[in-house]
């Protein structure tokens, strides 16, 4: 039931983002109470942004509730946490990609330390898949600031359905060749 309702959650944000792929308006007027707004320099269009985030308790609560499905499925929160802050918090995709980047850092940093001290952690398999983290982390972040927002959000667009088809037919018990072990 929760492969199916994540499934049908992620398909819902990408088809969300596919429709709202223009960015995000900016607040103009400098309403800030929160002191969150923040600046980025785009490379891609050789600008800087800035944005204040909208509903910030609206994002807590989804992040929290993004935090709980991850950990009882065992997918990265990110997947629903930069939807929910591009679409409901106003926050540009590029802002909400790294910030999401950062929050599974500490997370997981503080999450591997719980697992290791109990013995759950084969540093044998641990080494080689930190060096592809690294390694795809830093291309990733590199290719993020070339491409265009349009473009970024089309290939995140593509990632989410690819997920969220593939939750919602193994949720309905569907085997797909990609998911056999």
């Amino acid at each position: 039931m929760l492969y199916v309702f994540f499934g049908m959650v992620l398909l819902y944000s990408a088809v969300s983002m596919m429709i709202k792929r223009k960015a995000p308006p900016l607040d103009v007027a400098g309403n800030d109470p929160l002191r969150l707004g923040a600046t980025f320099h785009d490379p891609a269009i050789k600008n800087d942004i800035h944005y204040v985030p909208h509903d910030v308790p609206v994002g807590l609560g989804i992040s929290g509730g993004a935090g709980i499905l991850s950990g009882m499925l065992g997918v990265g929160g990110g997947v629903i946490a930069v939807p929910a802050m591009n679409l409901l918090m106003r926050v540009p995709i590029k802002a909400a990609a790294g910030t999401s980047a950062f929050m599974v850092g500490i997370t997981s940093v503080s999450t591997a330390f719980v697992y290791y001290s109990s013995g759950k952690v084969d540093p044998t398999v641990v080494a080689p898949a930190m060096i592809g983290i690294f390694a795809g982390g830093r291309l990733g972040s590199t290719l993020t600031k070339r491409l265009k927002t349009a473009n970024l959000i089309v290939i995140f667009v593509a990632i989410l359905l690819f997920l969220g088809a593939s939750m919602l037919l193994k949720g309905l018990g569907v085997d797909v060749p990609w998911q056999r072990r």
